[in-house]
């Protein structure tokens, strides 16, 4: 998806065109894609850095202005560790070199904010923030409690201003950052709306990322249901100038 618009900030002289390329989920690492990697790696001994540029290969021409992603699992050299609530056998570890991927692709944000984000830990999670960094990334979406993750990151272009807030709406909820846990942002539809007034105060756009609906494995869900078309509605009544949905694996 490219979003592009053309802004004149009220009260302003600032008046600007911005672009946005947003991905959905990401998964840079695990079992049958590290088989690709080694598979492209012997096809291509004579260059080192190969495997790290042929993710987006084919896709990069398209990702202009501020690229996005949704960042499906934490990018950190620990382990996976099992946790409480989590009743899926998938965990992913990606690790932190393949951050070189993101950065050569052109990506400048990426929310955490999903149902992996935990998987390596609260040092995973910590390990996804500073590694991203590391690479020019900025994270959006998790913290050390929930008031952290749900603070946006703001990146310029063309001298407008661009918040991204990020959140994880689906289970399980011990991914879910509280008061005193670290972990995924969380918030209802009121709590995000909040979010992106206080949000709309800093910056002249927002766009606000939901890890959200159930994954497709049925014709019957290839629609976002009512519940979903009214929050993003009010989401974007709340100022928002749109909102980006992941995790469905569906366009």
């Amino acid at each position: 998806m490219v979003f592009e618009a053309s802004y004149a900030v009220a009260g302003s002289a600032n008046t600007g065109a911005v672009t946005v390329s947003a991905v959905g989920d990401v998964m840079l690492y695990c079992g049958p894609i590290e088989q690709v990697y080694q598979t492209v790696a012997k096809r291509h001994t004579k260059e080192e850095n190969y495997i790290y540029d042929y993710p987006f290969q084919k896709v990069k021409p398209y990702l202009q202005g501020i690229v996005f992603c949704n960042m499906e699992g934490p990018l950190t050299d620990h382990d996976p560790v099992p946790f409480k609530g989590k009743d899926e056998s998938f965990y992913f570890s990606v690790p932190s070199r393949f951050g070189r991927a993101l950065k050569g692709a052109g990506f400048k944000v990426a929310s955490v904010a999903n149902n992996h984000i935990r998987d390596c830990g609260v040092e995973g999670i910590q390990d996804s923030i500073r590694n991203l960094k590391k690479w020019g990334i900025k994270a959006v979406g998790a913290g050390m409690n929930n008031h952290e993750a749900r603070q946006p990151v703001i990146v310029k272009q063309n001298g407008l201003r661009v918040a991204f807030l990020a959140y994880d709406l689906v289970p399980p909820q011990s991914v879910w950052a509280d008061s005193k846990c670290p972990g995924a942002a969380h918030a209802t539809t009121q709590g995000i709306c909040r979010d992106v007034a206080a949000a709309k105060n800093k910056s002249d756009v927002v766009l606000v990322s939901l890890h959200w609906g159930p994954q497709i494995y049925f014709e019957k869900d290839m629609f976002p249901d009512d519940d979903r078309i009214d929050m993003a509605h009010a989401i974007i009544d709340a100022g928002a100038s749109a909102v980006l949905g992941a995790h469905t694996h569906m366009l």
